[in-house]
């Protein structure tokens, strides 16, 4: 299902699209079987490692038009984004609009202790490759959590249902957890992927947040979401974090 205040096709965004990497089927991945997710991981990045350069400059616009287009997130005053790597794509049009609106925005930075912070970004911070080899800021002032009114998350497969596959790292299942203790509500949780990167079902594990909306080269997805305040405290108290 698809929100009512979803934005109309941007012009010239139904160009040539490759194929998802298990052809035309959608797969259900199940909880527990982790030997399917390792390999659906790396089957899904290599297609998206694939997408040619034209292709992936057209997606990042596609993207950056979609959520410039959408009430919700044009309510965002703070937000938290990244710097693409491993075919991800690039959300570098939607920082620069950010900057243009006087959004404050951040991006991960690692912690030795193996969590991750959000720290402020500007078009002249200095970057640095960590230890995953994507560039984060040397240094600067972290995020302050209660700010935070939208996460732009990259992800390695979803669902319709708002569901998740990760890099499998944890790094963000961590701070959401953390997130959840912290504050009384979750900021705006937006999932960024190629459509070829879709999943028929992902089952879920306790510290798993579904994602709120999903945006791709070709669409917004809102999902239908039921009361999330029980999810928050079932990942609050998750024992992994």
């Amino acid at each position: 299902m698809t929100s009512p205040d979803t934005p109309p096709e941007p012009k010239g965004s139904r160009g040539e699209l490759r194929t998802a990497p298990v052809g035309d089927v959608l797969l259900t991945l199940p909880a527990g079987c982790r030997q399917l997710r390792r390999d659906l991981r790396l089957q899904l990045r290599r297609f998206r490692r694939a997408i040619p350069q034209r292709q992936q400059a057209a997606a990042a616009v596609s993207v950056a038009q979609r959520l410039a287009a959408w009430p919700r997130f044009q309510r965002a005053r703070c937000l938290t984004a990244y710097l693409a790597a491993d075919g991800e794509i690039d959300p570098f049009p939607v920082i620069a609009l950010a900057w243009q609106r006087g959004v404050r925005v951040h991006i991960p930075k690692l912690l030795a202790d193996g969590g991750m912070t959000f720290i402020e970004y500007y078009p002249d911070s200095r970057l640095v490759q960590n230890r995953l080899g994507i560039a984060e800021p040397v240094t600067g002032r972290r995020c302050n959590l209660a700010q935070i009114d939208c996460m732009l998350m990259p992800l390695v497969g979803f669902d319709r249902a708002g569901h998740r596959l990760g890099m499998g790292g944890g790094y963000y299942d961590r701070f959401l957890a953390r997130t959840c203790q912290r504050r009384a509500a979750m900021p705006l949780l937006v999932g960024v992927a190629h459509a070829g990167q879709e999943l028929a079902h992902i089952d879920i594990a306790a510290w798993d947040v579904p994602v709120d909306a999903i945006v791709t080269d070709r669409a917004l997805i809102v999902p239908g979401r039921p009361d999330r305040s029980n999810r928050r405290r079932e990942v609050a108290r998750s024992g992994r974090h």
